[in-house]
Formats: C-alpha cells, sequence, structure tokens
C-alpha cells in the first residue's frame, strides 16, 4: 500500500509522538488477486467510496526499534477503529 502523505512529530531528542498517514487503498497489494479484489468490495473496505484511510500514532510500545512501536487506529469511513 503506498502513502499519499505523512507527518511525524518528534520531541527535542528525535523521539516521536505523534504520526499521521494518508494510505491509498487502491494500492493495496496482498500477492493474491482474488483477495485484493475482494477486500476492496463494498462489503469491506469499499475503495470506490473511500480510496484512502488515515492512520494515526499517539503512543509508542518501547522496542528494539528507534522510538518503539507506534500504536494506532486508522479511519477509512465513519467512526475511528483500533
Amino acid at each position: 500500500m503506498s502513502c499519499r502523505w505523512g507527518e511525524l512529530d518528534a520531541d527535542e531528542a528525535g523521539v516521536p509522538r505523534r504520526v499521521v498517514a494518508e494510505l491509498d487503498l487502491g494500492t493495496l497489494d496482498t500477492g493474491i488477486a482474488r483477495r485484493d479484489a475482494d477486500v476492496r468490495k463494498p462489503r469491506f473496505l469499499d475503495t470506490d467510496r473511500h480510496p484512502t484511510m488515515i492512520w494515526t500514532a499517539r503512543s509508542f510500545v518501547p522496542g528494539d526499534e528507534a522510538g518503539g512501536r507506534p500504536r494506532g487506529c486508522w479511519r477509512s469511513a465513519g467512526p475511528p477503529r483500533r
């Protein structure tokens, strides 16, 4: 899936505080064409009506990665889901 745009807010030490990204759902590629087609249908993501998804993280779980693993929620259509 490709990212249309994104923002990263970090503190003075470079530790992330917030991440927001808009993802292009039309570029979803699981490697299985039939699955991709099914997921794009109205029953699931309904990409014809909702071509993008906003993903937001406001907390980070400590880990080996710099800043830890982001913990977030996504919003495609309707209220945010965790």
